[in-house]
C-alpha cells in the first residue's frame, strides 16, 4: 500500500507540475500578446501625431502657395487622422487611457475646426483673412502631444507592471516545479527502492517455498525407500523361502507373490527417484541428468545424449533439483510436440560465472505465434528465476 501510495502521489505531482508547465505556457503566450497589444498602441499614438502634423502641413501650404493639390492632401489627412482616432479607439482597454483618449479625441476636433475655418478664410479673402482667423494652433499641438505622451506612458506602465506580475509568477512556479519535482522524485526512489526490497523478498520467500517442497520430497522419498522398501524387501525374501518350503500348487502361488511384491519393490523405488531425483552430493546434477538421458532414450528409442564437457559442482541441492526438473520438462516437450530424432542435454559452464543448461532438439521445434495451453513453459521460467537464473 506504501508503494502504490508513493506512486500515485508522485503521479499527483507530476500531473501538477503538468498542469502548472501548461499554465506558464498560456501565460507567456497572453504576456507576448500583451506587448504585441502595447506596442500596437504605441504606434497608433505616434501615427495619429504623424497624421496630425501631416493634416497642419496641407494647410500650410495651401495657404501659402494656395495651390488646390493641398486640399485634397488635407481631405487624405483628415481621413487619416479619424480612421486613426477609430482604431486607436478599438485597441482601448485600460479605464485611464480611454480617459486620455476622451481628451486626445476632443483636441483633435478642436484642432480640425480651426483648420478647416482656416482654409475658408483662405478660399474666401486670402492671406490676409486667414491672419484674421489664425488661433492658438501650436498651443493644441503641445497639448495633442501632451496628451499622446500620457497615453504613452500609461501603456508602458502597464507592460512593465504585466511583466513584473509575469517575473514573479515565473519564479513562484520554478520553486514550486523544483520543489514538487524533487519531491515526486525522492517519492519514485523510494517506492523503488521498496519494490526492489518486497521483490528481493518474495524471491527469497519464493527458493524457500521451492525449497521447503523439493526437501519434503526428498524426505517422502527417503521414508518410502528406508521404510516401505526395506519392508517389502523383507517380505519378498519371506515368501520367497516359504515358496521353497512348499510344494505344487502352493509352491507356485507363493512363487507369484514374490514377483508381484518384487513389481512393488521397483515401483515404490521408481517414485522414491522421482520425488528425490538428485542425489545429494554436489555432483548429484551430472549423474541425474545422465540418468535423465539413457531413460529417454529408452522409452523414447531415439538417440539422447547427455554432454558436459567438465565436472559441474552444485552444492546447493534445491539449485540442482530445480534445473533438473526443467531439463526433465523441456525433454518431454520435445517428446511430446517436436517429434525428434535426437535430443542432447548440454550442461557446461559458459564462462567462470555462470552455468548453462541446454536441451536441443533435431526434432519441428514450435510453432510461432501459437498459444500454448499448457504451463510448461511458465513453470520452466519460474524455476529459472526462483534460483536466480
Amino acid at each position: 500500500r506504501a508503494i502504490i501510495f508513493g506512486f500515485g502521489l508522485a503521479l499527483v505531482l507530476l500531473g501538477m507540475i503538468g498542469i502548472m508547465s501548461y499554465r506558464s505556457a498560456m501565460e507567456y503566450i497572453r504576456a507576448a500578446q500583451s506587448v504585441k497589444h502595447t506596442y500596437r498602441v504605441l504606434n497608433a499614438v505616434k501615427s495619429c501625431i504623424s497624421n496630425l502634423v501631416s493634416l497642419e502641413s496641407e494647410v500650410r501650404g495651401y495657404a501659402i502657395t494656395s495651390d488646390e493639390e493641398y486640399l485634397g492632401l488635407f481631405q487624405n489627412a483628415e481621413d487619416d487622422v479619424e480612421s486613426g482616432l477609430i482604431v486607436l479607439r478599438g485597441l482601448m482597454i485600460d479605464p485611464v487611457s480611454l480617459k486620455h483618449l476622451d481628451e486626445l479625441e476632443a483636441l483633435t476636433v478642436s484642432r480640425l475646426s480651426r483648420l478647416k475655418l482656416t482654409l475658408d478664410a483662405m478660399q474666401t479673402g486670402g492671406i490676409n483673412e486667414v491672419r484674421k482667423v489664425a488661433g492658438p494652433g501650436k498651443d493644441l499641438m503641445d497639448e495633442f502631444r501632451r496628451i499622446a505622451s500620457l497615453i504613452e506612458d500609461r501603456q508602458l506602465q502597464l507592460l512593465k507592471e504585466r511583466d513584473d506580475h509575469e517575473s514573479a509568477q515565473s519564479r513562484r512556479n520554478l520553486i514550486v516545479v523544483i520543489f514538487a519535482s524533487a519531491f515526486a522524485v525522492v517519492l519514485l526512489i523510494v517506492s523503488m527502492i521498496l519494490m526492489g526490497q518486497q521483490l528481493k523478498r518474495r524471491a527469497v520467500l519464493e527458493h524457500e517455498v521451492l525449497e521447503i517442497s523439493e526437501r519434503e520430497q526428498r524426505r517422502i522419498g527417503q521414508d518410502l525407500h528406508d521404510g516401505v522398501c526395506q519392508q517389502l524387501t523383507g517380505i519378498a525374501l519371506l515368501s520367497q523361502s516359504l515358496s521353497a518350503k512348499l510344494e505344487n500348487p502352493l509352491a507356485t502361488e507363493a512363487a507369484e507373490i514374490v514377483h508381484w511384491i518384487n513389481q512393488c519393490i521397483e515401483q515404490t523405488r521408481q517414485v522414491t527417484r522421482g520425488l528425490h531425483p538428485v542425489p545429494s552430493e554436489p555432483g548429484g546434477l551430472m549423474q541425474a541428468l545422465r540418468e535423465l538421458a539413457e531413460n529417454v532414450e529408452t522409452m523414447g528409442k531415439l538417440d539422447c545424449q547427455f554432454i558436459c564437457p567438465q565436472a559441474v559442482a552444485i552444492p546447493d541441492p534445491t539449485v540442482a533439483t530445480n534445473l533438473y526438473r526443467i531439463a526433465q520438462e523441456a525433454t518431454q516437450n520435445a517428446l511430446r510436440h517436436a517429434a525428434p530424432e535426437k535430443i542432447e542435454i548440454y550442461l557446461i559452464f559458459s564462462d567462470e560465472e555462470f552455468l548453462q543448461l541446454k536441451v536441443a532438439d533435431n526434432g519441428s521445434g514450435l510453432v510461432k505465434d501459437q498459444k500454448s495451453s499448457g504451463m510448461g513453459l511458465e513453470i520452466m521460467a519460474h524455476r529459472a528465476q526462483a534460483i536466480g537464473g
